[in-house]
């Protein structure tokens, strides 16, 4: 079994100690990916990312420094976003990053593809960016390439990933493979609704729960219960696991 997650835009340095770190898959499509953007000045990344210019310069400088060489945080440390401080990976015991690295795997727009000891530098680009890439955005760029490694040995996949991330798998899903997408809903008047915010933090606690427990079977996330969230089987699929608060 496998699970997608979603990068954070916040990032930070950090050392793993006692991880063995190892290099991203897909490092020379993120190399080609940072000579293209390096040729961008701030203001054009303010614009091309809709961002403030604050963090347009920050962007600018940090694809100005990314360096292969450079890169020395692991991946499920260096994200730093709400769904990231749920998982609350600086509390794994080295056997749980070690169960981590095995089973997440973090869509990401400029590594394709990262494991959680996989050694990254800050960066700020969305998957759903409209950079141009030789006439392709980066769903175009990437292709099938991280369709064929996930599904490669055909195991069941977990998608706690957003939209945005999810849809560079999607087009290219054949029968046969199994994507358990994970819903969390709040009932509003007599709609199911998704509150944003706590889909964040559920979607970090029950990658958290995975990892704690060591699961390998999704019938045991069925179990998951965090903040009123509960499984909800009249919602659910198949492939589509419905949890309501």
């Amino acid at each position: 079994m496998k699970v997608i997650i979603s990068p954070a835009k916040n990032m930070r340095v950090i050392t793993g100690e006692n991880l063995t770190l190892t290099s991203p898959n897909y490092i020379n499509q993120a190399k080609y990916l940072v000579n293209i953007l390096k040729e961008y000045t701030p203001f054009e990344l303010e614009s091309l990312m809709n961002i403030n210019p604050k963090l347009a310069m920050e962007t600018f400088v940090d694809f100005q420094n990314w360096s292969e060489q450079k890169q020395e945080t692991p991946a499920l440390l260096a994200y730093h976003g709400l769904q990231y401080m749920n998982i609350a990976p600086d509390t794994f015991s080295r056997e749980g990053f070690e169960f981590a690295d095995e089973t997440v795997r973090i869509l990401s727009g400029l590594y394709g593809m990262v494991k959680p000891s996989n050694k990254v530098c800050p960066y700020r680009l969305e998957m759903q960016c409209k950079i141009d890439i030789e006439g392709k955005n980066l769903y175009g760029f990437w292709g099938d390439i991280l369709y064929k490694e996930l599904f490669q040995n055909q195991e069941i996949v977990i998608n706690l990933a957003s939209k945005e991330y999810s849809s560079v798998m999607e087009p290219y899903l054949l029968p046969f493979d199994r994507m358990i997408t994970c819903e969390f809903k709040v009932m509003k008047g007599s709609k199911l609704r998704t509150l944003a915010t706590e889909a964040k933090m559920a979607r970090g606690q029950m990658v958290r729960y995975i990892i704690k427990n060591r699961i390998n079977n999704p019938e045991a996330l069925k179990e998951f219960s965090w903040n009123d969230y509960n499984f909800e089987p009249l919602e659910s699929t198949e492939n589509r696991y419905v949890f309501i608060k």
